[in-house]
């Protein structure tokens, strides 16, 4: 585990450059994922850093699957705890429509069969996947808005993922456990300040990803989360 506290920009970039090249590169053999996890403030401009902003692309960039790339296919995972601007979420209820009510999401069309979507899987190889591939990014809120931290207990965000993750790493993937942490933060009122919670404000994740294998966590990984939060 590494640990980088109130960096410059510059100071960042480097960092995450040499471990690229140290540990993804020279020694890719001895590690099968990476985690990284950013915990600062933030905004519609990126996170925030000692003397200015980065964006998630300069952040992901050294770690992009490469030609030749020695860490190619490996998953790289990125938890950012920040706002992503000053709004709240209002809280509205939904239903599920029925199994049987299929919709066409065209206004005023008939509703058929749901439109299917396939690739040629034979397009895809070892050799020829695309340079964001295996790269996982959640974010503690949607863009334009806030996202939720305890001076007592820390951040909404990485509290739920350490819970879900904890209880679930046996027999999920991080797929499904992100999905899982999105819904507690969006469904739990422990994750939302009180005064947010009582004028219906909500919390809720975002995830992005496209990963060809799925990737299990261990509670080695799930405890050296709770270490560099407790540094």
């Amino acid at each position: 585990m590494y640990n980088k506290k109130d960096v410059s920009k510059l100071e960042l970039q480097d960092y995450f450059q040499e471990m690229s090249r140290k540990h993804l590169t020279e020694n890719s053999k001895d590690y099968h994922s990476l985690i990284c996890v950013i915990m600062s403030h933030g905004n519609e401009n990126g996170i925030e850093t000692k003397d200015e902003y980065i964006s998630l692309e300069e952040i992901k960039k050294p770690f992009k699957n490469k030609h030749g790339g020695q860490f190619n296919g490996k998953p790289k995972v990125f938890l950012i705890q920040t706002c992503r601007g000053k709004g709240n979420q209002e809280k509205v209820e939904v239903s599920d429509l029925p199994s049987n009510d299929v919709q066409t999401g065209i206004p005023g069309e008939p509703s058929s069969s749901p439109e299917m979507f396939s690739t040629d899987e034979s397009s895809f190889s070892k050799e020829n996947v695309l340079t964001d591939a295996d790269i996982i990014v959640a974010y503690a809120t949607i863009p334009g808005y806030t996202s939720y931290r305890s001076e007592v207990n820390g951040t909404s965000f990485i509290r739920a993922f350490l819970s879900v993750a904890k209880n679930k790493y046996k027999d999920e993937h991080i797929e499904e456990i992100l999905t899982n942490v999105k819904r507690e933060l969006s469904s739990n009122p422990k994750y939302v300040p009180q005064q947010l919670r009582s004028a219906g404000k909500m919390s809720d994740g975002n995830c992005t990803f496209y990963i060809k294998k799925e990737f299990f966590c261990n509670v080695r990984l799930i405890n050296l989360i709770y270490e560099a939060m407790a540094v």
